[in-house]
């Protein structure tokens, strides 16, 4: 939980190989995962979902099966040849898990409304074999109350799959109904960790907001 400039969207970037981490560790599996290589860390099974579709997430010229396979090429290819088979087949079975509306997976992305786009987006990192490690960035930006309450459930789901999910929001609402823990940001610091019985929205709202005072003491 975190305002915009809070160091909560910085901490996944820094996760996800996208920005330098300068101290901590980060395990997956078990196994430690050294930081710094976007492709390595997707290799390693942690996949970062961006806050922004439209600037660095989707190609949105491009269908909706080659949005949904652009991040698991690796998984596809055998001895680094690509199956047309192989990839149409991986993007059905995603598109069937996130129930995306169109007349097509060859359909493109950008000719989708914003809440399918989304699901696309977050349908990248789905369908894994469990114990990886999810970065969802304001994961139901832009979306309406149908397709976030569709983006939530694919969550849960990931996450009853043996998944850890770790997604910022700025939302109260989102926060308190889908996070197990709540860990609040104010200025690049850790201001409380909630569990969900705790996480209230007054009380998340007054950490957002007014704990500037408190960390800095």
């Amino acid at each position: 939980a975190g305002q915009v400039g809070s160091g909560a969207s910085d901490i996944l970037r820094g996760l996800a190989g996208l920005r330098e981490v300068t101290a901590g560790t980060l395990r997956v599996g078990g196994h430690e995962v050294r930081l710094g290589s976007p492709a390595r860390m997707g290799r390693r099974g942690v996949h970062y979902v961006s806050n922004d579709r439209k600037a660095e997430g989707l190609y949105l010229d491009h269908s909706i099966e080659k949005n949904l396979i652009a991040t698991r090429l690796h998984t596809i290819a055998k001895a680094g040849v690509l199956s047309a088979r192989a990839c149409r087949q991986a993007a059905q079975k995603l598109s069937e898990l996130i129930a995306v509306r169109s007349s097509s997976i060859k359909q493109p992305v950008g000719e989708l409304s914003g809440g399918n786009q989304q699901k696309v987006l977050v349908g990248r990192c789905l369908g894994g074999p469990g114990g990886e490690l999810l970065l969802l960035d304001d994961p139901t930006r832009g979306v309406d109350v149908e397709g976030r309450a569709e983006i939530h459930q694919l969550v849960r789901e990931a996450a009853d799959a043996g998944n850890a999910v770790l997604f910022v929001s700025t939302e109260l609402e989102e926060l308190v109904e889908l996070a197990d823990i709540v860990v609040t940001l104010f200025d690049g610091q850790v201001v409380s960790v909630m569990s969900q019985g705790e996480a209230r929205p007054q009380r998340v709202l007054a950490e957002m907001t007014h704990a500037g005072g408190r960390a800095a003491a």
